[in-house]
């Protein structure tokens, strides 16, 4: 008897007959027939039709008593479709896969249920509703300024908890990504300094500022849970999560008003006309149609390219003014745009490239051409031939 990691092997030797019998726990074996099971129908029993012999040649052994018998019976268990499916397409070549990824849409197995989702959403609605709510009260100060500093802030908080917690191979730190939200945070807080209001540095732009940095902190926090929860966009139904924050927003979270207005903190008004006409475009379009979209464009690329996106804007908004509202700006605005766009653009090359990084390699090729050696370096067949000729140098030594 050998024992090895608690299987042993009992090797039988009786007329040339080898039987091997393995012992397995009985947990075990419960276990991997139960999740067997599982996965495949109730056994039914076919009779085999065992073939005659195959030539001539074969001598009849009828006679001899045989010590292994077989069942004249199959077991046969069907796989369900679901598990049969992905068999099948795992097995296939691979251009096969993409022949049918393209005819038949795919759906993964993985994909959240409804009460999945809602359980998600309802985490996501408190995270949400802070940060819309703290960012909205620190545009009242300010006008381009809360918006620059919340991009630069948000870029920053998502590029680092990304690469603390990665979900895909675009969530990689590297040193150009650092390079490019450091200079696209920098172009920013150009444009934030060429406010007067901020420059001045009061107290209430001050407060202004820690309420856009809180609100990027939260945005950035659920912006990572999301990607965290479900790492793909056919996994999630975005509109399906949307709705349910809403839902949990206006139910939970909406009354919170009416104890804001008791202690005069936020007092409530009812809205007139043309301030409800606002409302349903602001929330139809600038809260449910960007929100669906910005998720969705998470999914696609990355989280990090999607919060830079929202730092575009910042330059956007400023050139309407200009060339619309013929809004006058001063030139370190107009200077800080140029950086934005150009950075937001290689952003986007990196993130279809997860594993460059061309700083490093332009530094590494750079440090090779100033540090490389002089001195004399021998070939691989120059150093097999000296191998060779003092090998035969020795041995004629020996024999002499």
């Amino acid at each position: 008897m050998i024992s090895i990691s608690n299987l042993s092997f009992a090797i039988c030797i009786n007329f040339n007959l080898f039987y091997i019998t393995e012992e397995v726990d009985d947990d075990d074996d419960a276990y991997l027939r139960g999740s067997f099971d599982s996965k495949l129908s109730s056994p039914s029993y076919v009779p085999i039709k065992f073939g005659s012999k195959s030539s001539g040649t074969e001598s009849d052994d009828s006679t001899i008593s045989r010590s292994v018998r077989f069942k004249k019976v199959a077991e046969v268990r069907q796989m369900s479709q679901e598990e049969a499916t992905e068999a099948l397409l795992a097995r296939l070549s691979y251009t096969a896969t993409l022949r049918i990824s393209k005819a038949i849409p795919f759906t993964p197995s993985n994909k959240l249920t409804v009460f999945q989702t809602a359980w998600l959403s309802l985490p996501f609605c408190f995270l949400w509703f802070i940060s819309n709510y703290t960012m909205h009260v620190a545009s009242l100060k300010s006008k381009f300024s809360n918006q620059a500093v919340f991009s630069a802030s948000a870029a920053t908080f998502v590029m680092t908890l990304s690469a603390m917690f990665p979900v895909r191979a675009c969530d990689k730190f590297t040193f150009t990504k650092f390079v490019v939200v450091l200079v696209t945070v920098c172009s920013l807080c150009f444009i934030a300094f060429s406010d007067p209001a901020f420059s001045s540095f009061e107290w209430r732009t001050r407060s202004s500022v820690l309420l856009t940095v809180f609100s990027s902190f939260l945005f950035s926090l659920y912006v990572v849970f999301l990607m965290n929860n479900a790492d793909h966009e056919e996994k999630l139904d975005i509109p399906l999560l949307c709705g349910f924050t809403g839902l949990f927003c206006l139910t939970i979270l909406w009354p919170g008003f009416f104890l804001l207005h008791f202690i005069n903190w936020e007092v409530f008004e009812w809205p007139n006309l043309y301030q409800w006409t606002f409302l349903l475009a602001d929330g139809l379009l600038g809260t449910m149609l960007s929100q669906v979209l910005w998720l969705w464009g998470c999914f696609l690329t990355s989280s990090l390219l999607a919060t830079v996106a929202i730092s575009m804007t910042v330059p956007l908004c400023i050139l309407m003014d200009a060339f619309i509202f013929d809004v006058k700006h001063t030139s370190l605005l107009y200077a800080g745009l140029i950086p934005i766009f150009v950075f937001f653009s290689i952003l986007v090359i990196l993130t279809y490239l997860p594993n460059s990084d061309p700083i490093v390699d332009l530094f590494g090729k750079l440090w090779g051409l100033l540090c490389r050696n002089k001195s004399f370096r021998m070939t691989d067949y120059d150093l097999e031939q000296s191998e060779s000729l003092i090998n035969v140098n020795e041995t004629d030594s020996h024999e002499a």
